[in-house]
């Protein structure tokens, strides 16, 4: 995949994340400066390991497994670093442009340090490992409720 800027096309690698936040910010300016007003949205928690429905549960012929610590939360800071770059950049481009950052994390983990797969009564929060299901923003996802109203 590349990314253009200035004419010049870059493959979508470290270089070509860089101009891609380049052309974010523009892009935000330009919207700005036709009177929208911006929310950028920071990473969302993702763990196809431990999110993933599909993987809590190993169904044999005669049996099924259930995948171990599959009750246990995962911190909290661990799934907040797959996305720390990405979101460091989209803190910069909210400084110095004014656009309002939105945080899912606390709507989807809550504030206890550590983000369990399930939520009610024992129900995967996720669909697969990057999906939430409708039954849990239906219930719990707030942050983007503003917007809607």
């Amino acid at each position: 995949m590349l990314i253009e800027r200035d004419g010049k096309r870059s493959p979508l690698n470290i270089d070509g994340r860089e101009v891609f936040f380049a052309n974010l910010e523009d892009y935000v300016r330009l919207l700005q400066g036709h009177g929208a007003k911006i929310y950028l949205v920071l990473g969302v928690p993702v763990q196809q390991a431990h999110f993933n429905p599909t993987k809590m549960i190993t169904r044999g012929l005669t049996s099924f497994r259930i995948t171990p610590d599959v009750d246990k939360d995962v911190p909290t800071a661990e799934l907040r670093a797959d996305y720390a770059m990405i979101d460091v950049k989209l803190r910069g481009i909210a400084e110095r442009t004014g656009a309002t950052l939105l945080d899912p994390f606390p709507d989807i983990c809550g504030d206890s340090g550590g983000c369990s797969p399930f939520f009610a009564n024992g129900e995967p929060k996720y669909s697969d490992g990057v999906h939430l299901r409708p039954s849990f923003v239906r219930a719990h996802v707030r942050f983007i409720d503003f917007l809607l109203e």
